[in-house]
């Protein structure tokens, strides 16, 4: 919405802990997410929108539907062992910080999760993720946007920001990589092929929300294509 008003935008939340500290056993953070937009001319805008930890939750959800294992580096259990299981969470496991390890830089998702929970925690008087009442999961956020036209003109930075980005993406990938996106390119890309094709889902999901259709009277719409 800022990005859409020439502005540069930022939002945080803090989340109930699922994750360990950086080289700690017990979960201490959520997965405090930051999102940031801002204007480029021609094109989508830049949008970030991004865990601290090393995976957001909804992806061990995804791969426990799906019957898939986690990678290494993106939960751990009890123990602080790596695990590849999506249920993990609910066993006593935790997330890991965004950077996995101590020793491929955790310390930064960590400070990074903990400065979302100062932000939009403890400034804001709702409280330190820590103390979140699960019951009533009160949470807190962070929001600010920022007038290009008090800083340049709009114009100009928009342009700067597209000259930025073109660069970015002819830049050489890595072999096997199709090609090097910015943030929100992925996305942009999803949403044109989900506006085209529909949304895929899997069987469980499906079931789920048949289910809760017609708990409210909504039927199911019938499958694209």
């Amino acid at each position: 919405m800022a990005a859409k008003q020439d502005m540069v935008g930022m939002a945080m939340c803090n989340v109930p802990p699922i994750a360990n500290a950086a080289g700690g056993l017990e979960r201490v953070y959520g997965t405090n997410p930051i999102a940031m937009g801002a204007p480029v001319e021609g094109g989508h805008a830049f949008l970030l929108d991004m865990a601290t930890t090393a995976v957001a939750a909804g992806k061990l959800e995804i791969a426990m539907r799906q019957g898939k294992p986690l990678p290494a580096g993106w939960a751990v259990d009890a123990t602080g062992a790596d695990t590849g299981d999506p249920t993990i969470l609910r066993q006593g496991g935790a997330l890991l910080p965004l950077g996995s390890r101590l020793e491929t830089s955790s310390y930064k998702g960590y400070g990074l999760g903990l400065m979302v929970d100062i932000l939009t925690g403890v400034l804001s008087g709702a409280g330190s993720g820590l103390f979140i009442d699960r019951a009533v999961l009160t949470q807190g956020f962070w929001f600010a946007a920022w007038r290009i036209d008090a800083f340049r003109d709009p114009a100009e930075f928009r342009a700067e920001m597209r000259r930025m980005v073109d660069h970015i993406r002819a830049t050489t990938p890595q072999p096997g990589v199709p090609a090097v996106l910015i943030p929100g390119d992925p996305e942009a890309a999803a949403r044109a092929d989900r506006e085209a094709n529909g949304i895929p889902l899997d069987a469980e999901t499906i079931e789920l929300l048949d289910a809760l259709g017609r708990k409210c009277g909504v039927p199911l719409p019938a499958p694209v294509g």
